[in-house]
């Protein structure tokens, strides 16, 4: 069995977390970009998406960027 994490296995534990419900109008939230299967071996988070945080996930390799 195949335990590799899975970009859906992220966003369900988020939503548990900070679930869509209490979002703010303008906010963007669930999967913007890429399918929910993909596997997840890295992870960037910052605060918003910018050029330099693509380069960097990009240069590290992550699979994911949480924003």
């Amino acid at each position: 069995m195949d335990m590799t994490p899975k970009v859906r296995h992220i966003l369900d534990f988020i939503d548990s977390w900070a679930p869509s419900s209490t979002k703010m109008d303008f906010d963007n939230v669930g999967l913007l970009v890429g399918h929910p299967e993909n596997a997840v071996s890295r992870i960037l988070t910052c605060l918003d998406v910018t050029p330099s945080v693509v380069d960097e996930a990009a240069q590290n390799q992550c699979d994911l960027i949480v924003a």
